[in-house]
This record gives C-alpha cells, structure tokens and sequence, in this order.
C-alpha cells in the first residue's frame, strides 16, 4: 500500500445496552454534494465528472436530524491529487486524499520556538451538527521513501479536536494527546502546538487493514473525552523532493464505516471508531 496513512478506530466507550448504532457510511451512503455545484444525493462520496476526483466536501444525514460534514482544504502551495477524495477500490473503503505540491516540504522553522511551522498542507474536516464524544484515532502507513538518491515523501499527520468552529490556526483547537507511536515513527510539536508523527525510518511500508493498535508505522491520537462538534486531520510531506513526492490518506473504519451511537446526555453522541 503505497503513500498511504490508514485512519482506524477504536474505542472504550462503554453505551447503555438499549442504545442502537447508527453509521457514517462513505462508500454506501447517501451524500449531498449541491454545496460546492455537486449533486444533492449520491449512493457513496460522488465524484466530479469535471475534474475526475472526489467532491471536496459532502454531507450525510447519519441519524435523524444529525448530519456530518467532510471537507478538505488545501493551504499554501499543497494541491489535491488525481486520486483526491475518491473511494479506494482496492484497500480499505473510505476516501483517498493526495497531497501534491513543491513547497509542502515544511522547513521552516520558527525562530521563537525552534519548531517546525506548518504550512502547505491538506486539512481534512469533520463537523457534525451534534456534540460527539470521540476516543481515539489510529493512523498507519505513515512512512517514507527515496527515489534516484532523493527523498520522495516523508509522511506527517497531526489531530485536533475542536468546539464550536474548526480552528483556522493548527494547533489552537484542543490538542489530540499520542497514546501510541509505532517504532518506525517520531513525534514532535509544531510552532504553533499541533502534536503530530512522522516518519523517521526509511522504507515504504505495507500495513494490514485495520492496523494492529502496535502496528510499527501507525499513530494513535486520544481526546480528553469532553464532547466536541469536530475534528481535523492535518496532513503534510516533510520530504525534500523538489517536486514534494505522492502522498495519500485513506480514512477506515469497521467493514465500510465510522459508526457512531447515542450517549445518555440528550445532546451528546458517541463516536465509536472501530478496529478488528
């Protein structure tokens, strides 16, 4: 599985046993695409007969009244690839993102901090129209590679969850802690505070799907377990390739789904982000 991370699930949440799942169901389910010119319902995330690659956000209704929105945004020189938000085929289901640009190589470094600055990356966004409970997110197949003596890609991914509207800043949301850091990776915090991994050992790693919870090329990040209204998921290369290298991100859950269920607060809902 080539320049892929692989987004997978778990959780400890414990429900009360009356209360009944329901699922964000990417490849299956009906989504509306009519914000940004698409159609208002597609069976699955819908591709965009113009560009040939996936709508860049959509909307389902995963329970009655409550809807989750999915966005990409591309900041600075990062820019979709041909696969961008389209289904993969042949791993696990969810969407494809690529990240391709020639400044996406993130050097710069805050003379203040002494860290990283995040620019040119890929932001994916999750927003639901209720309060969710989130555990954790497991991403894997974070990896890197060379090509003629060169460094082709070097994966990096950071989360954070976030109240009220996503932040516009990486880092000034609430920070997503790393519970689990596979040996081939390393963490470290942006300038701005965003806790993220990337990939420290050369190779182009193959993951099983879902990945093991020890799984050498996947990171875990945990929330404090406070109800959120979503989530976002950063993505960059940090390789030094002039032309920023392929990169990709696959969202997985169990079989084809994230699947969500009701708390007991009236307002709240449970994000269960499953792995077997």
């Amino acid at each position: 599985m080539q320049n892929k991370f692989v987004l997978a699930a778990a959780s400890v949440f414990v429900l009360a046993p009356a209360q009944a799942a329901f699922f964000i169901d990417f490849r299956n389910g009906v989504w509306d695409h009519s914000a940004i010119g698409g159609p208002s319902s597609s069976n699955g995330w819908a591709v965009n007969p113009s560009t040939n690659r996936g709508y860049a956000s959509g909307t389902a209704e995963i329970d009655t009244g409550v809807f989750l929105t999915v966005s990409s945004t591309f900041i600075g020189t990062a820019q979709p690839g041909t696969s961008n938000f389209k289904l993969d085929p042949v791993n696990t289901p969810g969407f494809a993102f690529q990240n391709r640009g020639t400044g996406d190589r993130n050097t710069t470094i805050d003379p203040v901090t002494g860290r990283i600055l995040l620019e040119n990356y890929q932001k994916i966004t999750f927003t639901f129209s209720a309060p969710v409970i989130m555990d954790f997110l497991q991403l894997a197949d974070i990896d890197t590679a060379t090509s003629s003596g060169s460094q082709t890609w070097r994966d990096a991914v950071g989360v954070e969850y976030w109240n009220g509207s996503a932040p516009t800043d990486p880092g000034s949301g609430i920070n997503a802690e790393i519970t689990h850091l596979g040996s081939r990776l390393v963490s470290a915090q942006s300038a701005r505070g965003l806790n993220y991994a990337w990939a420290n050992t050369l190779g182009n790693t193959t993951t099983s799907n879902p990945a093991s919870a020890t799984d050498a090329s996947s990171v875990t990040f945990s929330s404090s377990g406070e109800a959120i209204d979503g989530f976002s998921v950063y993505f960059w290369n940090r390789g030094t390739a002039a032309n920023g290298g392929q990169h990709g991100i696959v969202l997985q859950a169990q079989g084809n789904r994230l699947q969500l269920a009701p708390v007991p607060e009236p307002t709240s809902l449970a994000l269960v982000a499953l792995s077997t």
